[in-house]
């Protein structure tokens, strides 16, 4: 989340603003906490981005059939 808000230019005020919420709930994040679906969401329609869950097997091997968009 830090790498995807520092490439963006975006303070992490800036940020929790695009977000409707708090800098110190971007910071919990960024520590790794606080990482929701619907939080996930809305950072990527922040950041102008669509968020992409994969369903990776244990040996580490992507199924492609497995993979959803969302937003």
């Amino acid at each position: 989340m830090y790498r995807l808000r520092t490439e963006a230019g975006l303070s992490q005020a800036e940020l929790a603003r695009r977000m409707g919420t708090t800098q110190a709930a971007i910071s919990r994040m960024e520590g790794g906490g606080g990482r929701k679906l619907d939080t996930l969401q809305r950072l990527a329609e922040a950041l102008d981005r669509r968020l992409v869950l994969s369903f990776v097997r244990a040996g580490g091997d992507v199924d492609e059939d497995s993979t959803l968009v969302l937003g």
